[in-house]
C-alpha cells in the first residue's frame, strides 16, 4: 500500500497548450521522483501526446459546431 501511495511514484504535472512536452516535476521531490517526472515525458513523446490532444480537441470543436447547426432557432 506504501509503494501504491508513494507520491514520488506519480511525480510531474502536463503543462498544456504548449507546442512540445512539458512535464513540471515537483521541485522537493528526489532523484527518482525526478526519473519519473521525465518517464511520463517520453511516455508522452513515444505515444504522439500533443498530437493525439490537438485532434481530440479538433474533433470536439466539429462536433460542437455540428451540434449547434442542428439545433433549432429559439
Amino acid at each position: 500500500l506504501r509503494e501504491w501511495l508513494d507520491p514520488r511514484r506519480y511525480n510531474g504535472a502536463v503543462l498544456l497548450g504548449l507546442n512540445g512536452v512539458v512535464v513540471k516535476s515537483h521541485g522537493g521531490t528526489d532523484a527518482e521522483g525526478f526519473a519519473h517526472a521525465v518517464d511520463v515525458a517520453m511516455d508522452m513523446i513515444g505515444n504522439d501526446f500533443n498530437s493525439r490532444i490537438a485532434e481530440g480537441l479538433a474533433a470536439m470543436d466539429l462536433a460542437i459546431l455540428s451540434a449547434t447547426d442542428a439545433a433549432p432557432d429559439a
